[in-house]
């Protein structure tokens, strides 16, 4: 990503992970379960304290931040 950007004339480029930070509930919506178990397990998360649980965890999000020369 860095090498691309400086080819297009950008410059001072750095990049640095991003950290997510999501519900266990909301986590759990991304399983890959059948649908009727799925609805049971958020079902029970919603009306609990673990579903409220906030996790923070690199996702594979990235930031890059670079500068554009004025002409």
């Amino acid at each position: 990503m860095r090498r691309l950007f400086e080819l297009c004339g950008f410059r001072g480029a750095s990049i640095s992970r991003v950290r997510n930070t999501y519900s266990v509930a909301y986590l759990s919506q991304l399983l890959p379960l059948r649908h009727s178990a799925k609805l049971t397990l958020l079902r029970r998360l919603r009306h609990s304290r673990i579903g409220a649980v906030q996790l923070t965890m690199p996702l594979g999000n990235i930031c890059l931040i670079a500068e554009r020369p004025s002409n």
